[in-house]
């Protein structure tokens, strides 16, 4: 992320429906989860768009079949909230993680817990 650029929150909403396109888009899962976590690497600086980032990640982790990232994904998203708390935020990753959570739940035969 870019702030001195001038329009940082720009590219932040341009990353957000960025990972958005990944979840339903036609790119391989490898190569969605490699730019999503590559997102993730520069928004360090920025809690917000790290738990953005993280709602997506854990999705396509979960398309892909890799649970226990998909778990790790939603439990960082959830401490980030929880230390920087937002309710519209917060809103967004819960339809988010009930996504995630039918996503899981016919690979683990259960219902998925995040906890």
């Amino acid at each position: 992320m870019r702030p001195e650029s001038g329009n940082h929150r720009a590219e932040l909403d341009a990353i957000g429906w960025l990972i958005g396109v990944y979840l339903v888009g036609p790119i391989p899962l490898d190569v969605t989860i490699s730019r999503a976590e590559q997102f993730l690497d520069r928004a360090s600086a920025d809690p917000w768009t790290q738990a953005e980032i993280l709602q997506g990640l854990g999705v396509l982790h979960a398309q892909a079949g890799r649970i226990a990232d998909a778990r790790a994904a939603v439990v960082t998203m959830n401490s980030i909230q929880f230390l920087h708390p937002a309710h519209l935020i917060r809103c967004f990753a819960t339809v988010l993680a009930g996504l995630t959570g039918s996503l899981l739940a016919p690979a683990t035969g259960s219902p998925a817990t995040f906890a």
